[in-house]
């Protein structure tokens, strides 16, 4: 058993020096498109994280805005169209 181990062994060294493209453009490429596919998920992960902040901001801000608006007044509201 140990020789057809070193057979394939071998094969696969031959198999490497006839097509170096298999040992470096192979994994090059694996990682390229890998790598694309990851950024593509945090970036994704990232944009919604920032949505959530900005919404849960927006909500903070409307109930400050309805905490702080003046009590309206019709008088006031005449007076000031009329002047």
């Amino acid at each position: 058993t140990s020789r057809g181990h070193n057979r394939k062994g071998s094969s696969f060294a031959q198999l490497l020096r006839r097509h170096p493209v298999a040992m470096f453009g192979l994994p090059f490429c694996l990682l390229m498109v890998g790598g694309s596919f990851a950024l593509a998920e945090f970036t994704q992960t990232r944009y919604d994280l920032r949505a959530r902040t900005a919404s849960k901001l927006d909500n903070e801000a409307k109930l400050r805005l309805e905490s702080d608006r003046r009590q309206l007044s019709l008088q006031e509201e005449y007076w000031a169209s009329e002047g």
